[in-house]
C-alpha cells in the first residue's frame, strides 16, 4: 500500500468520510481530496489538527502525506520540519541535560508547553502558540521508537517544579507524567538539591552523544536566543565535568520520585 493510500486508510479506519473529515478541520471538502491526491499538504497548525483527528504522531502523518525526512542521521530519520537543535535531538542516542528554568521539553505535556509559550514578551496566536508547542511535542517522538530510543538522563532544579505554570490542574498533570515518563528504562529523571550545590551550572545545556559512542561529541548550552553550540573537544570536556559534578549531588531517581510525589500534593 502507497503513502497516499495509506492516509485514505486511516482515514476511513476512523470512520471519516472526506466530507465528515472536511467539516471536523473545518477546511473544503476539495482540501482534504488534495492531500489525499498528493498535490497540497496541510499547512503546519492544519497538520497538527488532522494528527488529532486520525489519531497520528505528526511523522507518522508526514510519512502518510508523503513529506519524507530531509536528511538522515546516524540511522535515524529526521522530519525535514525540524530545526537544527531539534533534528540533533532526534539523531542522537544518548542525552545529558541540566535544566533550570523548566521542565525539558522532552519531558512536557501539551498544556504545560502551551502556558511556557505563552509567557514571556512575544504575542502569539493561539495557532502560533500549537505550532511552536508541535515542535517541542515532536522531539519526544525520540524516546518512543521502538529501536533504539533516544536515552535520556535529565537533572532539573527542584525549584523549576515549584513554578505554577498553567495553573494547579496543569502541574498536578504534568507532575504525574514526569514521575510516569521516569519509570521508562530509557530516561533518568533527577532533582538538583536547591541547597546551593547546583550553583555552579549558570545556565542549562545538553550533552549529546551519538549512537554507540563512549562520550558526547557536541554541547548545545542555551541563552536568551537559543543554543550556542559547542564542538572543540576541550570545551565539552569542560561541560562535562561540571555536568558529572551536578549528576554528584543530585537527588537519586528513588530519592527524585518521591519529592516529585510530595511536592505534587502541594498542589
Amino acid at each position: 500500500m502507497g503513502r497516499r493510500e495509506g492516509l485514505i486508510a486511516r482515514r476511513r479506519h476512523m470512520d471519516f468520510t472526506q466530507e465528515s473529515l472536511a467539516h471536523h478541520l473545518h477546511v473544503a471538502v476539495s482540501t482534504v481530496t488534495k492531500w489525499e491526491q498528493g498535490t497540497r499538504v496541510p499547512a503546519t497548525g492544519t497538520r497538527r489538527k488532522v494528527a488529532e483527528a486520525l489519531q497520528l504522531s505528526l511523522i507518522d502523518l508526514d510519512r502518510l502525506l508523503g513529506i519524507e525526512p530531509a536528511i538522515e542521521l546516524d540511522s535515524h530519520e529526521v522530519p525535514s520540519w525540524l530545526n537544527t537543535y531539534e533534528s540533533l535531538v532526534q539523531a542522537a542516542g544518548r542525552l545529558d541535560m541540566v535544566e533550570k528554568a523548566q521542565i525539558p521539553g522532552l519531558l512536557q505535556i501539551k498544556a504545560y508547553a502551551a502556558a511556557i509559550e505563552r509567557y514571556g514578551p512575544l504575542t502569539l496566536t493561539d495557532e502560533q502558540v500549537m505550532e511552536r508547542v508541535d515542535v517541542r511535542l515532536a522531539r519526544q517522538a525520540a524516546l518512543h521508537r521502538e529501536v533504539d530510543p533516544l536515552e535520556l538522563v535529565a537533572l532539573i532544579a527542584e525549584s523549576v517544579l515549584h513554578e505554577v505554570v498553567g495553573g494547579s490542574e496543569v502541574m498536578t498533570e504534568q507532575l504525574d507524567y514526569l514521575m510516569e515518563m521516569a519509570e521508562r528504562p530509557n530516561i533518568t529523571v533527577r532533582l538538583l538539591p536547591s541547597d546551593g550545590r547546583a550553583a555552579c551550572a549558570l545556565g542549562n545545556f545538553d550533552l549529546l552523544t551519538r549512537p554507540g559512542d563512549p562520550g558526547p561529541f557536541l554541547v548545545a548550552a542555551f541563552s536568551v536566543v537559543g543554543p550556542d553550540y559547542v564542538e572543540r573537544p576541550e570545551l565539552v570536556r569542560i561541560f562535562r565535568t561540571n555536568y558529572d559534578y551536578l549528576a554528584s549531588v543530585a537527588l537519586t531517581p528513588t530519592e527524585t520520585t518521591r519529592r516529585i510525589r510530595d511536592i505534587r500534593e502541594m498542589y
